[in-house]
């Protein structure tokens, strides 16, 4: 009896617990501000969304399908003109506007975290402060969506699909924002848009060729990530501002891209970009190294009137159509080794104020071809050479055709290692420049004249020479240094001074001068023959 008493107590108690429980929990429930739906493929009505954004309350919904109109612009917000025209300078006093709204923004002061979720029907969230976070993580938009002018504070945009037109046209993002392996399905805005911190559009692919994704006049203050992403459609990213690194390596341009003025104010990377349509970076700028390294153009590529202050690769690339880089400045050094030049190359007026390697450079033979302005700088290859040479002299620019091939043999010699031809290649270089370099010549024939004159005023009191007719006093002659040089420009020309003799001991001193006169004078005549004559 006794125990049959106690084990009735304690299954009052328990029930007793479990009752509190329930009545706890209910009354959490209801005094949460967030409204939360679980149930995989639950329907939800926008209108029930924005009563609880009104409100003030946190949004979070998972695996639902959201029906009606989505519109911040139905419900009451508190206008904030504080994000009105507000700018910004940079810390190399670079201005640059952050919002360029209209007309004041709706200040939602709610978390909004709708994932994986079906939007059935149009969003209109333009305008719109998002004080705190937005995130849409894995959700599908089947109709038009629009963002536009609005400020993220906090924003996830990773795997989206949007199957129709989605405007972000002039939004601002003041965090990272991460739009990873999203697909874009129709026409895509960024017009002016603002990026304060870093953005990744990894594996993003914008599918649809008759619509356009466009980036014009868009600022990225932080780090841009485009690595793998796929452009179906027309790519606009003209007068766009990268204030950071900008990558785009590996991705694939279907149709055709407008780069046209934008500036690169950080290095910029497509390594290993694809561009399968036409390409434009006419006029664009590239502050810091710039990397289009394994690039294909299979198209016209335009860089004409572009700027590069920094180091610039196109090693390896393969220009399948015409390449245009003409009246561009390279202000540092410059690679296209081993780069394909399959049609016309177009380099006029471009000027190389550094180093510029085209050594296994391919060009084809039977597509226009006009060189750079500037030679000095330029070093080839043999065949490159050749080429380049044949190009200069079509338009007798001999000096730089000259430049080109001495450019080429001082990189080949370089290249020798120690033996009897890099020795010849030395001779040659230093006393005519390879055959193109007559004022190293003449140099060397001064220089040796000055030189031998010098040894026969060797001692001040008794000279090298003597006038023949005092070779009776010859321990007071006097030969000034002038009477000295004359001696040796006739020794060197082998012309002969009857008037003056030699002492015994520079017999010797006559003879090396008379050789070397005989070589450099060879070596002037041929020098000026081949400058002469051209072929």
């Amino acid at each position: 009896m006794t125990f049959h008493y106690i084990t009735q107590r304690y299954e009052m108690k328990a029930i007793f617990f479990v009752f509190l429980t329930f009545i706890i929990i209910i009354l959490l429930s209801t005094t949460a501000q967030a409204v939360e739906y679980r149930e995989v493929d639950k329907e939800v009505n926008a209108s029930d969304i924005l009563t609880h954004i009104e409100m003030g309350e946190d949004i979070n919904l998972d695996n639902c399908s959201i029906v009606g109109e989505l519109n911040v612009s139905k419900i009451k917000t508190v206008p904030n003109p504080l994000y009105y025209h507000l700018d910004q300078v940079d810390g190399n006093n670079n201005r640059f506007i952050i919002w360029r709204h209209t007309k004041p923004l709706h200040v939602i002061e709610s978390n909004i975290t709708i994932r994986n979720t079906f939007f059935e029907n149009s969003v209109d969230l333009s305008y719109v402060f998002f004080k705190n976070s937005a995130d849409f993580e894995g959700s599908t938009f089947n109709k038009s969506v629009d963002f536009e002018e609005s400020v993220f504070n906090t924003s996830n945009f990773t795997r989206l699909t949007f199957n129709n037109s989605v405007n972000f046209g002039g939004s601002t993002f003041n965090s990272s924002v991460d739009f990873l392996q999203s697909t874009f399905n129709d026409s895509t805005i960024f017009v002016e848009s603002t990026f304060n911190d870093s953005a990744f559009f990894v594996g993003v692919l914008f599918n649809n060729s008759l619509n356009s994704p466009d980036f014009r006049e868009s600022t990225f203050n932080d780090s841009a990530y485009f690595g793998g992403t796929i452009f179906k459609g027309y790519a606009h990213f003209v007068w766009a501002i990268f204030n950071n690194s900008a990558d785009f390596a590996g991705v694939t341009f279907d149709n055709s891209s407008d780069f046209k003025q934008s500036t690169f104010n950080e290095s910029a990377s497509f390594y290993g970009t694809i561009f399968n349509n036409s390409v434009t970076f006419e006029g664009s700028t590239f502050n810091n190294s710039t990397d289009f390294t394994g690039v294909t153009f299979k198209d016209n590529a335009d860089f004409e009137k572009s700027k590069f202050n920094n180091v610039v690769y196109f090693r390896e690339s393969t220009f399948n159509n015409s390449a245009n880089l003409g009246d561009s400045t390279f202000n540092n050094s410059v690679y296209f080794g081993d780069s394909t030049f399959k049609d016309a190359a177009y380099f006029g007026g471009s000027i190389f104020k550094n180093s510029v390697d085209f050594w296994g450079a391919t060009f084809s033979n039977s597509a226009d071809f006009v060189a750079p302005e500037t030679s000095e700088t330029i070093f080839t290859d043999g065949k490159t050479c050749e080429f380049f040479r044949k190009s200069y002299n079509s338009y007798a620019r001999y000096t730089d055709a000259d430049n080109i091939y001495y450019n080429f043999r001082i990189t080949w010699m370089e290249g020798k290692s120690i033996s009897i031809s890099k020795l010849i290649d030395i001779l040659s270089w230093v006393t005519c420049g390879f055959g193109i370099k007559l004022e190293y010549t003449i140099g060397w024939i001064i220089g040796i004249i000055i030189f031998f004159a010098f040894v026969y005023k060797w001692d001040w009191k008794t000279p090298g020479i003597y006038r023949a007719s005092e070779e009776d006093k010859t321990e007071k002659s006097k030969v000034s240094f002038w009477e000295c040089l004359c001696f040796s420009i006739n020794t060197f020309t082998t012309l002969g001074s009857p008037n003056w003799s030699h002492r015994d001991k520079f017999w010797y001193v006559i003879t090396i001068e008379g050789v070397l006169g005989w070589i450099m004078l060879a070596i002037f005549l041929a020098t000026l023959m081949h400058l002469l004559i051209r072929p």
